[in-house]
């Protein structure tokens, strides 16, 4: 046994003379060779910090089944390699067949060991041995690894109970600065607003490296990365060096975090801009022009519910589920939680542990997951839906004159502010709902001029209320519908699709005795058969219509 000692120092004798020559792998040194330049020196007090995070006691703060097994210490150790000589912690034991099996290491130099075991600097930022002082101009970068590439983090955090790198593939984080428009792309990584929350490096300039200030929501950064962007990976907001904000080591409080971007920077919008990436103020309950003569509901269960404030965003997004800790499917009492959610696509099961939607509650979810509307309690997304398109339809007819006043304007403000939100009203079901019905009610008494008196003198003043056939019929797209108003008054005249359902309002105004004529143009809805309704102080009268496409 002492031979084979003899025999392994040996080996590693020789591959640390040659590395000085620049012949073999480069070596990992350990977190004590960082100390001098890292610990208070010219490159920082990163150590310190890093010492109060999971990463310095990654091998030290495990289970005994974790220390002696293979397969596990490749991520709470460091440098650990069985294909290289290179000083790395699995220099410095044996390891039994089967290499994934379990209780498999044994310690030969507890000493050599203890120096590279936990998460240390060189499992990031690669060898000590290939750090030359002053040769790279990042001190963030430094070959053959790079600390900033989500595949430097996930390289460990992609087992059983942390998929967060496949995860995180699959979410717009992993593409927030490329864009298959290059006028935008463009923009993410050149503009001073948009690289802040397009790319890492312009995220970090916009945090700061002492974030004080959680107010300032519009960036505006001094030097975008350009072609140099990273999208928005782990670093970009969990800080590899610091427990400040916790332990998943956020670069600010976990309720400040998400909105530092999903905001729509309202202070900074000007008239005409579209508002984007309004979920934040949709949550508040702030932000929407809201209309004279109506009452808007701001506040959500949501806001109220301890479970979503301590966490607000992360509730829904970032949600952990139950993994089998010792492949022991029947006894629960192993599972641990998982650290899954960096999707961020909103999961079901938060909102049933939201302490709201709990069985026996009287508030169980009836929807269906999996479905286009997954989160479509009690028809909320289907109504939001429908409030969208029948807005977004009489934006479409409005007429030139139209689209040029403040009326015009505020409605299409509204409109793209809750579909920015993209939850379809999830976020604050009631003060989506207010803001698009009031806005569509006020638009149809406040702005179009869509409907105008027929000019035909042998025609006359009707003597009776009548709704015509709509001609043509059938119908593709646009069809005209005429109505008789043979006294001053209140008129309406609604659209309702097959089930019942209002499509939208062509009139809602006050008229003067006249034959009217008025077009219906149905390019965004589908086939079918729609009913159009006029009413009248105490006349009523429906017809049909088919439209074919």
């Amino acid at each position: 046994m002492k031979m084979l000692k003899l025999l392994i120092i040996l080996i590693i004798a020789f591959a640390l003379t040659a590395t000085a020559f620049g012949q073999e792998e480069p070596t990992f040194e350990g977190v004590a060779d960082c100390q001098g330049c890292h610990a208070g020196g010219p490159g920082g007090n990163q150590i310190p910090f890093w010492e109060e995070t999971k990463h310095a006691v990654a091998y030290d703060s495990v289970s005994a089944f974790v220390q002696q097994t293979a397969r596990c210490l490749e991520c709470h150790t460091t440098g650990w390699d069985t294909t290289k000589a290179n000083l790395g912690a699995d220099d410095f034991v044996t390891v039994e067949e089967p290499y994934d099996g379990s209780f498999n290491v044994t310690i030969d130099d507890q000493e050599e060991f203890d120096k590279k075991k936990n998460v240390q600097c060189e499992s990031c930022h690669g060898p000590a041995s290939d750090h030359i002082a002053g040769a790279f101009d990042d001190p963030r970068v430094l070959p053959p690894k790079d600390p900033v590439l989500a595949e430097t983090c996930g390289s460990c955090h992609n087992t059983q109970h942390h998929p967060n790198f496949d995860n995180w593939l699959e979410s717009k984080h992993a593409v927030a600065d490329v864009n298959a428009n290059p006028f935008l792309q463009n923009l993410f990584r050149n503009d001073p607003n948009c690289s802040g929350c397009h790319t890492f490096q312009g995220f970090l300039e916009f945090v700061g490296d002492t974030p004080a200030d959680t107010s300032n929501l519009v960036p505006n950064i001094a030097e975008p990365p350009g072609d140099a962007a990273y999208p928005i990976v782990c670093a970009t907001c969990h800080d590899p060096h610091d427990t400040k904000n916790g332990e998943s080591q956020l670069r600010l409080p976990i309720t400040d975090l998400c909105v530092k971007c999903h905001n729509p920077e309202l202070e900074a919008l000007e008239e005409g801009d579209e508002p984007h990436n309004t979920p934040s103020v949709i949550f508040e309950g702030v932000g929407a022009f809201q209309f004279d003569g109506f009452e808007y509901d701001t506040e959500s269960v949501h806001q109220v519910l301890p479970a979503i404030q301590q966490r607000l965003c992360a509730t829904c997004h970032v949600f952990m589920t139950e993994f089998d800790d010792n492949g022991t499917p029947d006894d629960p009492s192993d599972d641990i939680l998982a650290n899954t959610g960096h999707t961020f696509e909103p999961r079901i099961e938060a909102c049933q542990q939201s302490g709201c939607h709990v069985e026996g509650s009287g508030a169980e979810l009836d929807i269906d997951p999996g479905s286009e509307f997954d989160f479509d309690h009690r028809g909320r997304q289907t109504t939001t839906q429908t409030l969208l398109d029948s807005l977004e339809a009489k934006l479409a007819n409005a007429t030139g004159e139209d689209s040029t006043t403040q009326a015009f304007s505020q409605a299409l403000f509204n409109l793209q502010f809750v579909a920015n939100d993209k939850s379809r009203g999830v976020h604050n079901p009631d003060y989506a709902f207010d803001i698009l019905r009031h806005t569509i009610t006020f638009i149809d008494t406040a702005l179009f001029t869509s409907v105008e008196p027929i000019a035909d003198d042998i025609i006359g003043i009707p003597e009776t209320f009548a709704l015509h056939q709509n001609y043509p019929n059938p119908f593709n797209p646009s069809t005209t519908i005429r109505f008789d108003v043979p006294k001053s008054g209140h008129v309406k005249l609604v659209i309702f699709n097959s089930l019942g359902q209002v499509v939208e309002t062509l009139v809602d105004e006050q008229l003067k005795p006249d034959t009217y004529e008025v077009e219906f143009n149905a390019s965004q809805y589908s086939s079918g058969l729609y009913f159009y309704k006029l009413v009248s102080d105490n006349f009523t009268t429906t017809r049909k219509m088919l439209l074919l496409k």
